[in-house]
């Protein structure tokens, strides 16, 4: 619409000058023809300047507008992952007790994702990492990971009354469906002892994007 005003103002203005030159005596036709050409070209640029500020405000808008819906889009479509499945196995009777704790991690969204690493261990102690760089589907096995300890000897008597309680931690860095990395980090309170094994229903996890 305003490059159809636009080239009619130009148009108008052409007809308007040439009217004015055709109708206007000779004696006066420099000064007059000068003050029409001026005036026909200060119209024509406020219609230039429109013309743009109108093409630079509509680009913005449509720029806003793909900004909203990308940010819909990876609202709608927000990846997370799932650490579950705790479990114990290499219990020894050695001295002092050896033990691993289990877990998987699975991803419960409908698209795919790239997990990167996993590191986990037991709060303050060292962890176990692991650099994964492997596609993870809904419908794909779950990733295995483990921490192996031994239990110290302020432990010890905990143990034995399988009683102890263990905090552990799993973070999980991976690439979402958008291309960006994001870590999410379990915690988990589990219970053992040489004949027992238990988690705590109740469980925590933080998440953040690495921009």
């Amino acid at each position: 619409m305003l490059e159809y005003n636009y080239g009619t103002m130009k148009y108008l203005a052409t007809i308007a000058v040439f009217i004015f030159v055709a109708q206007a005596s000779r004696k006066d036709f420099w000064d007059k023809s000068y003050v029409v050409l001026t005036f026909a070209l200060v119209i024509i640029a406020v219609f230039t300047l429109r013309a743009v500020w109108y093409q630079a405000k509509t680009t913005a808008e449509a720029a806003q507008a793909t900004e909203r819906s990308v940010r819909l889009q990876e609202a709608l479509n927000q990846q997370r992952v799932e650490v579950s499945g705790w479990r114990i196995g290499g219990r020894t009777e050695s001295n002092p007790p050896r033990f691993t704790i289990f877990a998987d991690v699975s991803n419960p969204t409908a698209v795919p994702l790239t997990i990167k690493s996993v590191s986990m261990k037991a709060l303050g102690e060292s962890s176990a990492d692991y650099e994964v760089e492997n596609m993870l589907a809904s419908d794909s096995d779950p990733i295995g990971v483990s921490w192996s300890g031994e239990v110290k000897p302020e432990w010890l008597d905990s143990y034995q009354e399988n009683m102890l309680v263990l905090n552990f931690s799993v973070s999980v860095t991976y690439v979402d469906c958008f291309g960006k990395e994001q870590i999410q980090t379990f915690l988990q309170a589990c219970f053992l002892g040489p004949k027992y094994f238990m988690t705590s229903p109740v469980r925590r996890y933080s998440a953040k994007s690495n921009k």
